[in-house]
């Protein structure tokens, strides 16, 4: 979903799963209720969600972008996630494995978005972006099986109600 043009200059990254007696509900409440109510907050631009096709992590991975990181400080949003709908509440005690992200853009390069995405979560010790923005500008590139479409990389930040 996406409501402008304007490009992101921060995402919330989320991983998640949920109790597979509940995974039915999970499919319909965050496609009709979850995300639409998320893109609709101030700087909220798009919510993408992603199914993990390997076992042993989180099933989903949903990503936001965001105009910049204050969308997670504005009234509107602090309002959905202190008040959040009888459906909503319903889910809550349901998800597992629950890690928030809230991310700084530090590159982008490339011009999709694909239907396959793949994920690294990196600490870096020296604290520098340097070396995953200089990595990221050398893709996308045809590799030996894949091709890279877009590569983002993001600093994670203290932002949002569950900072």
């Amino acid at each position: 979903m996406s409501r402008g043009a304007a490009p992101a200059a921060a995402f919330l990254a989320l991983w998640n799963d949920i109790d597979p007696s509940r995974r039915e509900d999970y499919e319909r409440w965050h496609t009709l209720e979850h995300v639409p109510e998320r893109v609709w907050a101030p700087g909220f631009l798009s919510g993408t969600r992603y199914v993990a096709t390997r076992p042993g992590q989180p099933r989903y991975f949903t990503r936001y972008d965001l105009n910049d990181l204050s969308a997670l400080e504005t009234a509107a949003y602090q309002d959905l996630v202190d008040h959040p709908t009888p459906w909503s509440a319903s889910m809550r005690p349901a998800l597992s494995q629950f890690l928030r992200k809230p991310c700084r853009q530090v590159a982008l390069a490339g011009a999709s978005r694909a239907s396959a995405l793949l994920v690294l979560r990196v600490v870096l010790i020296d604290g520098s972006d340097d070396a995953m923005t200089q990595s990221a500008h050398r893709l996308p590139a045809e590799g030996a099986r894949h091709i890279v479409t877009s590569v983002t990389v993001g600093r994670v930040e203290s932002a949002g109600p569950q900072a």
